[in-house]
């Protein structure tokens, strides 16, 4: 880890989050194959960024999105709004106010994002449908692959939260293909 990103991550913890990890048990770290710019993972305590922004205020709202999932849930629902929010009000009080912006700007996103089709199987499998219609000789492992990164997903991670892809794929291949 780079000792810019652990530098960040200590004075995102101790200033805006005190009372979280006090043992230190989580670690920070680059993970330049990441397929999103960050994410969290509480079985493991980790939170893994793709890229140390050159610019602190970029680099102390990713930590503190993240940190944010690793406090209050993994999803970007009102409890991970809330925490945010907080981390944006106290960002402001100590005259950070490019950082205060990004927080807010975050936050008035996903609260306007309602609409937004949450991640779920369904949606997942609707989008292995819809890349074998538009190209049914696609290699499983390519649409996966695909799907994975359209979601933010590793590859074996899409397939634990997703058990039905194979059998998904199969069926698309199997109707798309007999209409050639």
């Amino acid at each position: 880890m780079s000792d810019r990103l652990h530098d960040a991550f200590a004075y995102v913890r101790s200033t805006f989050f005190p009372l979280w990890d006090k043992s230190a048990e989580w670690t920070v770290s680059e993970v330049v194959d990441l397929p999103v710019d960050g994410k969290s993972n509480e079985r493991k305590k980790t939170i893994a960024v793709h890229v140390v922004a050159d610019d602190d205020d970029h680099l102390h709202f990713l930590l503190i999105h993240e940190i944010c999932h690793a406090v209050a849930s993994t999803g970007h629902g009102k409890k991970w709004l809330d925490r945010l929010i907080k981390a944006g009000d106290r960002a402001r009080l100590m005259g950070r106010e490019a950082l205060a912006d990004l927080i807010y700007g975050e936050v008035e996103r996903y609260a306007r994002s309602e609409r937004r089709p949450k991640v779920i199987a369904e949606l997942i499998y609707n989008t292995i449908e819809d890349l074998v219609f538009y190209n049914p000789s696609a290699t499983y492992e390519a649409v996966i692959d695909t799907v994975a990164l359209q979601f933010g997903f590793y590859r074996d991670e899409l397939l634990d939260k997703c058990t039905r892809c194979q059998e998904v794929y199969e069926g698309a291949v199997a109707k798309y293909t007999s209409w050639t």
